[in-house]
């Protein structure tokens, strides 16, 4: 067998397709043929589905999916090897570790998958690579702190995709691109560099809206995006803009809210309203904090106290 060929078919096998797909007929206690029956697909397609014998075309993912009641393309999605650039728990792992500034850890993991038995599956995907190879050889000294640190995710997002960065700059970002952004966008602002971060969000905003296809994920990238852009032109002094973009991210009919973002969005720009003396001030800051937890709330109320003299009044 060719090795393009032993490939294809250790990728089929670890994506569980024939186990998810023998596994829900199980659940509903289905023999191949009543499934057969029921969806016009041959029996024996479906036994060799189940056994991860050949790639199964969308069209009768689709038919299973109704038939099934699940999404089992999404499930597929999420079942990515780490040999993919979209692999969910690769993308999860590697944020993580970026969250946590643990580049040790992080060097120690990148290591461990170029040294697997994939090898040979990610050197045949030149994004992955380079990207790896970037996290490889990450330098961090703590004493540098911030700047270091700033360096590093530059550093990275440079080597995200080599070889089509001079052709097109405005190209569809990556899941970990865009993940690696907003990060390096939090630690401008920490930094001061509130115009590195503006630019940095509003490039990334634009990008995620040219995509073809903005599923779930895209769109809570959106709404951290708008959030983080609203707190950068918080911190940079420009309460106008904060509401302009607030403003925008509500009318942006791709954008996904978590009840977290949507209250922190609400109270950005009542706080802005607050600071240019407009009355409506007060509703989207009691709404805001409506819809925060207690701890939050509390957190919030004595931020206002404290910096800016002001007591929510209690309905």
């Amino acid at each position: 067998m060719l090795g393009k060929e032993k490939n294809s078919k250790k990728i089929l096998h670890s994506l569980g397709i024939g186990d998810n797909l023998r596994k829900i007929r199980n659940d509903y206690n289905l023999t191949l043929d009543e499934v057969s029956e029921a969806t016009a697909i041959a029996s024996e397609t479906i036994r060799r589905l189940e056994k991860n014998q050949f790639e199964p075309k969308l069209s009768t993912l689709e038919v299973l999916s109704d038939y099934y009641r699940v999404d089992i393309i999404e499930l597929l999605a999420r079942k990515r090897r780490n040999t993919s650039i979209f692999s969910e728990n690769l993308i999860k792992r590697i944020n993580d570790f970026l969250n946590q500034q643990d580049f040790d850890g992080l060097k120690v993991f990148t290591n461990s998958l170029l040294n697997s038995s994939d090898f040979d599956l990610i050197s045949s995907n030149i994004n992955l690579k380079s990207f790896l190879y970037a996290l490889k050889y990450i330098k961090y000294d703590p004493v540098n702190g911030q700047n270091d640190t700033i360096s590093i995710l530059e550093a990275i997002l440079v080597n995200m995709t080599p070889s089509s960065k001079e052709k097109n700059q405005n190209m569809y970002p990556f899941p970990l691109e865009i993940s690696i952004s907003l990060i390096l966008s939090v630690v401008y602002r920490q930094n001061g560099d509130y115009q590195k971060a503006i630019n940095l969000l509003t490039n990334l905003i634009s990008r995620i809206q040219k995509l073809p296809f903005i599923n779930d994920r895209f769109s809570d990238y959106l709404s951290v995006s708008y959030l983080n852009l609203a707190y950068t032109y918080h911190s940079s002094s420009n309460p106008l803009k904060v509401i302009e973009t607030v403003n925008e991210s509500f009318s942006n009919s791709n954008v996904n809210y978590t009840r977290t973002t949507f209250s922190h969005l609400l109270f950005r720009k009542g706080l802005s309203l607050f600071i240019l003396g407009d009355s409506d001030h007060e509703a989207f800051l009691i709404t805001a904090l409506s819809l925060m937890d207690e701890d939050t709330r509390n957190m919030i109320e004595h931020h206002l106290l404290k910096n800016y003299n002001y007591v929510i009044k209690k309905k």
